[in-house]
């Protein structure tokens, strides 16, 4: 395993082995995990580019997709896709294209 040195190190290792982070591709988990890992930073005054992505990512893809994130971006992805592999590589599809528009997103 690669080092982590941010939430998105981590989103990077989370996506080329999800059997090591998620049971069955489950979006949801991984959301979970992201705001626990954002808590932390802000528990312990930790920067990190991925500090606050949660809510840039949800108003990201409401913005630009005009996705309904009310019950966060999990369920707005999975919502879209036929399976929850399918929302996996959706989801790592529009991570990328966050970051590339994202100045903060590191």
């Amino acid at each position: 395993m690669a080092v982590v040195r941010s939430l998105f190190d981590w989103l990077a290792e989370a996506r080329l082995r999800p059997g090591m982070f998620v049971r069955g591709h489950a979006l949801a988990e991984l959301e979970s995990q992201c705001t626990g890992w954002e808590g932390a930073l802000q528990a312990h005054s930790i920067a990190d580019p991925g500090a606050g992505f949660s809510q840039r990512f949800r108003e990201w893809l409401r913005a630009e997709h005009g996705l309904s994130t009310a019950r966060g971006w999990a369920e707005a992805i999975r919502r879209g896709a036929a399976s929850d592999e399918e929302a996996w590589e959706r989801f790592f599809t529009l991570l990328d294209a966050f970051r590339r528009g994202d100045a903060n997103a590191g």
